[in-house]
């Protein structure tokens, strides 16, 4: 090898050596979001960090609601008057299939609690998400039955509307969410409840936080089939044994 194909060679080798360091000083610091599948922690060394949140649920007819949502931490800053900022940029997806049964499905409000309590939200850039509060009463319950709710957003109002103003099978909808509070290290969201209002009726349920590149899809929920009665077969068992017994006597 001549003496410039060794100088050539030894500058690319370095070139390679200091992309490599770049992309591994680069995954060292990548912000990681603690999630347990069921709640998501978030922390300012978070700060360009994303998560998802996705819903499954079973209408009268069998039919399938689903939506898929993406989250991504863009700031996580203070504390201002004595209490954090955190701002997440959020788009939602609402896959439901329509069907000759299901005509009809509209994602009309959806939300999360928090720990610590969010004391101001505000929302912008959405086209059918436009709106943010805490739940209804002192309970912050939203429809389901789901209590301690910090955070709803939603189209029409935190407990339905008109089915019109919903976000529609097949849409998607983004936007800007701000959240205020007193949150020092960190702050959990937990819950996840969605409101539906299709042609066959309000649908409630929760959903399920994930990160993105795992595998945890949202189950929908199956109504358990009794197990057998444990002395029924026991005595099946016995049963087919002296059968089995007096065939062989024969």
């Amino acid at each position: 090898m001549s003496m410039n194909n060794k100088n050539s060679f030894r500058v690319v080798m370095m070139a390679i050596a200091a992309s490599l360091s770049v992309m591994t000083a680069q995954a060292a610091t990548q912000p990681s979001i603690i999630s347990n599948g069921s709640e998501v922690q978030i922390s300012p060394q978070n700060v360009g960090g994303q998560f998802n949140i996705d819903w499954a649920g079973e209408t009268k007819s069998s039919d399938i609601l689903s939506i898929t949502s993406n989250w991504k931490v863009e700031s996580f800053s203070g504390p201002s008057n004595g209490e954090e900022d955190l701002e997440l940029e959020g788009s939602i997806d609402n896959t439901t299939k329509t069907t000759s049964s299901l005509t009809q499905a509209a994602i009309m409000s959806f939300g999360f609690a928090t720990d610590p309590s969010v004391t101001k939200e505000s929302i912008s850039g959405g086209t059918v998400f436009n709106n943010v509060s805490a739940g209804n009463g002192p309970n912050q319950t939203v429809p389901g039955g789901f209590k301690d709710i910090d955070v709803c957003i939603y189209a029409d109002g935190c407990s339905g509307g008109k089915i019109q103003t919903g976000l529609q099978a097949g849409e998607s909808d983004s936007f800007t969410l701000n959240l205020q509070g007193d949150f020092g290290d960190s702050v959990t969201l937990s819950t996840f409840p969605v409101k539906f209002q299709t042609n066959e009726g309000s649908f409630e349920f929760g959903g399920t936080p994930s990160l993105p590149g795992s595998s945890t899809p949202p189950v929908v929920p199956v109504t358990p089939v009794p197990e057998p009665n444990m002395l029924l077969l026991f005595s099946t068992g016995l049963l087919s044994l002296g059968l089995i017994s007096y065939r062989r006597r024969l």
